[in-house]
């Protein structure tokens, strides 16, 4: 890529935070791989980068185009009440995968879907996960960005402030019997976190 070319790809990638979303591309270096120079735009939720995709670009000229033309609420809003049938699989990911693309992840395998418009062409892509998966945070939330009734946990890798660093992860879960509360240093901006029990 040029230098031409990446300060463009930041231009897009700042005008879509501006927007409420993350531009992502994809790292396979493979050219003969399905996902090869796709770039994801996801929907940023309480400041984080949520993994929900809205647009699948195959080029910085369709996520330019995309970025320009604005949201599409409504088109968003159609494809979420359609019926799983109109969703076609076309892949399935591992956890290595999405984590790359969009800063989320979870255990995998992960069937990719995506509803096609009248023109063949991918409107949007959807990433399903598995009952039980749990979504992994990208970075520390701020307290007020942890939802009601939800708690931050960790896995029983050694704790650091860098999320996904030698296979340590966190993510948000209700309450319950298989979490028990974390009496490490990890993140004490958060009060009281949780950890799998023994």
């Amino acid at each position: 890529m040029t230098d031409e070319e990446k300060v463009r790809e930041n231009l897009v990638r700042r005008m879509l935070y501006r927007q409420g979303y993350a531009l992502s591309k994809s790292k396979t270096r493979d050219s003969r791989a399905w996902d090869y120079g796709v770039y994801l735009i996801t929907h940023i939720l309480a400041g984080y980068d949520s993994g929900v995709v809205a647009a699948y670009c195959r080029s910085l000229d369709e996520a330019e185009k995309w970025a320009l033309e604005g949201d599409r609420a409504a088109e968003l809003e159609d494809a979420s009440g359609r019926p799983e049938e109109d969703w076609e699989e076309i892949a399935t990911v591992g956890a290595g995968w999405l984590g790359q693309a969009v800063g989320a992840g979870g255990y995998g395998p992960y069937p990719v879907k995506v509803l096609r418009g009248s023109d063949g062409g991918i409107l949007f892509i959807k990433v399903d996960s598995p009952d039980g998966a749990p979504a992994y945070l990208a970075k520390i939330p701020a307290p007020p960005d942890v939802p009601a009734g939800r708690v931050v946990v960790h896995n029983q890798v050694r704790p650091t402030r860098r999320l996904g660093f030698h296979g340590f992860r966190a993510w948000l879960a209700e309450p319950g019997d298989k979490l028990t509360a974390c009496s490490c240093d990890w993140a004490p901006e958060l009060g009281t976190h949780y950890r799998v029990a023994d």
